[in-house]
């Protein structure tokens, strides 16, 4: 409170000045006895009667009276921190406001958090807004999206504000604001400008502020929102039998100290261990093998995200295991070891284990644990191989499979279903390459198909690619090369053996890039099942009935490649395909954890794009009820009446 609003406000202290002047008519009376005054009747003295209030109810009107002067005269000195809209012209602006939804703004703000200032703030900017202005909404948090499109529907702009609620995605504040820009860009307006709410804490560490590379004015309001907060996080919690891993990260060093971690089922604690001086720590602590599932890591203490303290115990994750059907003598002959197909997938990715089988197994059970199955050259599959590879497909996993001679002289009763159906026939002779315009899905790599020198292909019935999406064909139209879901997984089929005899292809770039597109979708499949927030879900195939997650149903929409799904809470989703369910977990963005801001470029605070500070002018609503009290006053002396005189004795 400023000197002037105080000193306004003192008038007020004047309520007291007709009590103090009554009771100041107030005389202490001598007394003197009088023998016949025991003969009169006892009256009450004039000096006590006017200590005594004659009209309460007239002077708390006046008391009133006084204190609306008061508050008229303090008034114009009043004003709260509101985010009000600058003018250029006093023409219709074209405003986008990016709203940073990201798990930062969950920090604790006062007695809500910086989530819902920022949304305070929106709607004050909104309330600033005239007819004609046009207005879009953004979301900063991961990834960057249209939540509004730019509309003169404010109604609209504030029902779509009403219903964002937090989220533990990451933060993306520059593409937000390079699509914000892109929109402003569009518009026919000629005032147009970007209004950032955000903690500017994106954990990128740069010292480049946000927007510096923007075309369009950029206004970022809210200081309070943009301060360091203490925050500790359980970014996952994992378990391999009685062993149990937990990660914790935290924004500083000092956020560390004096908390723990428990590992909790329901109120009981089973395990617990000291959290060491350090932003970033894994500990390793052990219950009892027996112990059941729905176990949940925990911090001690509190910090500033509450949300963040907790995260639910899942299964270690192992390496992704490759399955690799081959002729294990044709290979030996040729290779003088493992088949071209294993030496590739050992050499693009170390990481994975690459497991070759003499046989497809006949149960889903067995392939299972197999992110890819990579058949080269079979004879067909048996009827009991082809229902366990569709079960297993169905499921999510990934198959790619090179035809050549072997396959091309199936016995009977042997298919290639669930990859197409029909059979396979070899032939001797083929095109040079494939046709220019069919591979340009396969980028530069795919110019290595344009030459090729094979000494046969695989020619498949019409059927067989019909419902498949075909990214190669031979230079006569033929496929070479197709894809098509199976449930949840893919099928991928190539018209040539992974064999040097065969072909050149085998020593060609496009053949790393085919079986590395295998590994990436089979590592989709496999990390799907543990992803960051904000992470899309992406279902070609199979479309699960129900993802259940712990903001309730997750909702699915069509996305590029089938439906999509986003989960932006962190923790673990059931998704229910049918009688299967199958559990994901979602983990919180590591950056998050870190609130220091990224600086705020001074033209981002400039007073001709908005103002944080507007002045309250309450003084007509002070007048009137000044008003009011007055004609209350006139009505009390109105229906004032005089006294009848006190009779006197007999």
């Amino acid at each position: 409170m400023s000197f002037t609003t105080a000193l306004a406000l003192l008038v007020g202290v004047l309520v007291a000045a007709p009590l103090v002047a009554h009771l100041l008519r107030r005389r202490k009376t001598e007394r003197v006895l009088f023998p016949p005054a025991a003969l009169v009747l006892a009256a009450q003295p004039v000096a006590r009667q006017r200590a005594r209030l004659e009209d309460r109810g007239l002077f708390a009107i006046r008391a009133l009276a006084v204190l609306a002067l008061a508050v008229l005269g303090a008034t114009p000195f009043v004003s709260c921190s509101r985010l009000s809209l600058g003018r250029n012209g006093g023409g219709s602006v074209a405003v986008l406001l990016v709203l940073d939804d990201s798990m930062s703004m969950q920090a604790r703000l006062g007695s809500s958090t910086r989530f819902e200032r920022a949304k305070e703030g929106a709607r004050e900017v909104l309330g600033s807004l005239r007819e004609g202005d046009v207005v879009g909404l953004i979301g900063a948090g991961t990834p960057a999206r249209v939540l509004m499109a730019a509309t003169s529907d404010l109604a609209a702009v504030r029902a779509t504000l009403d219903a964002l609620t937090p989220a533990d995605r990451g933060t993306d504040l520059d593409t937000s604001l390079t699509l914000a820009a892109g929109i402003a860009r569009a518009l026919p307006h000629a005032d147009r400008r970007i209004v950032l709410l955000s903690d500017l804490a994106d954990g990128s560490g740069s010292d480049q502020p946000p927007g510096l590379h923007l075309d369009v004015p950029l206004w970022i309001p809210l200081d309070e929102l943009r301060a360091q907060a203490p925050d500790c996080a359980v970014l996952r919690a994992t378990r391999k039998g009685p062993r149990l891993s937990v990660d914790v990260i935290c924004g500083a060093d000092q956020d560390a100290q004096g908390r723990s971690v428990e590992i909790r089922l329901g109120d009981k604690i089973l395990a617990s261990a000291n959290l060491e001086p350090r932003r970033s720590q894994q500990l390793a602590l052990s219950i009892e093998d027996a112990t059941p599932a729905g176990l949940v890591a925990r911090l001690t203490g509190q910090d500033a995200i509450p949300g963040d303290d907790q995260a639910p115990v899942t299964a270690a994750s192992v390496a992704m295991q490759i399955a690799v059907v081959s002729d294990l003598s044709a290979s030996a002959l040729v290779t003088g070891g493992p088949s071209p197909a294993e030496q590739a997938l050992a050499a693009l990715d170390e990481t994975v284990a690459v497991r070759p089988l003499p046989v497809v197994p006949d149960d889903a059970e067995t392939l299972q644990p197999y992110a890819v199955l990579v058949l080269d050259d079979p004879p067909g599959l048996t009827p009991e191989a082809r229902a366990g590879v569709r079960s297993w497909m169905e499921r999510g996993g990934v198959g790619l499979l090179w035809l050549g001679p072997r396959a091309g002289g199936a016995i009977l009763g042997a298919a290639f279903e669930p990859f197409f159906p029909g059979p396979a026939r070899w032939v001797n002779n083929a095109p040079s390459g494939a046709a220019p315009d069919s591979i340009q899905g396969l980028g530069e790599v795919g110019e290595g198909l344009l030459a090729l020198a094979p000494r046969g292909r695989a020619l498949l019935e019409e059927r067989a690619f019909t419902e498949a999406q075909v990214q190669g064909r031979w230079s006569d139209g033929a496929p070479l090369l197709f894809q098509r879901a199976v449930g949840r997984g893919s099928a991928t089929v190539v018209t040539l053996p992974a064999s040097a005899e065969s072909s050149d292809l085998p020593l060609r770039p496009v053949f790393l890039e085919l079986l590395a597109r295998a590994l990436e979708a089979g590592r989709a499949q496999q990390l799907g099942r543990r992803s960051v927030a904000g992470a899309p879900w992406s279902f070609p195939g199979a479309i699960p009935d129900e993802i259940v997650g712990p903001g309730g149903p997750l909702p699915l929409r069509e996305g590029g490649n089938g439906r999509v799904a986003t989960p932006g809470r962190a923790g673990q989703y059931a998704l229910r395909f049918g009688a299967q369910q199958e559990l994901r977990v979602v983990e919180i963005d590591e950056r998050e954890v870190d609130t220091r801001p990224r600086p705020a470029t001074p033209p981002a605070q400039e007073r001709a794009l908005g103002t944080q500070r507007a002045t309250i002018d309450a003084s007509p609503y002070v007048a009137f009820v000044l008003l009011l009290v007055i004609a209350a006053e006139a009505g009390l002396r109105l229906r004032a009446r005089p006294k009848d005189e006190v009779p006197g004795a007999a």
